[in-house]
């Protein structure tokens, strides 16, 4: 008698408390992708980068002290990283990569730039700003 029970019991959390629990995970978006949105600010001049849920993916505002401001670039998934774009339609477009580090910093490189003033290989660093 013990062991049907102990059976029932091993059964009925293997095919119906299991599958339930990963549900509630996926619906509750904790999931193992750690969260990006937020704002993050320069350690070193007011440079600043904000990171938004966007309805296809992601999308970010940076300003670059003394420079310019990127405003909703489009951003892209691409591992644990983000591809961040400039909508830009003349020769001033730019595409960085967002690298997230463990600390909950951003490392910004440019990865490609149309932009004389914004070299190739420029690297940002931003520190999430507590809420």
């Amino acid at each position: 008698m013990v062991l049907r029970v102990l059976f029932f019991y091993g059964m009925m959390m293997k095919k119906i408390l299991f599958p339930l629990l990963s549900c509630f995970v996926l619906l509750c978006g904790c999931s193992e992708n750690p969260a990006r949105e937020g704002k993050y600010l320069s350690e070193y001049d007011s440079s600043d980068l904000v990171i938004t849920k966007a309805e296809n993916g992601y999308q970010a505002d940076m300003g670059i002290f003394r420079l310019t401001t990127f405003d909703a670039m489009k951003g892209e998934l691409s591992g644990e990283n983000l591809i961040l774009i400039s909508d830009s339609d003349d020769d001033a477009k730019v595409t960085f990569l967002a690298e997230k580090q463990e600390n909950g910093k951003y490392t910004v490189k440019v990865i490609d730039s149309q932009w004389k003033l914004l070299e190739n290989g420029t690297v940002f660093e931003f520190t999430k700003q507590e809420e």
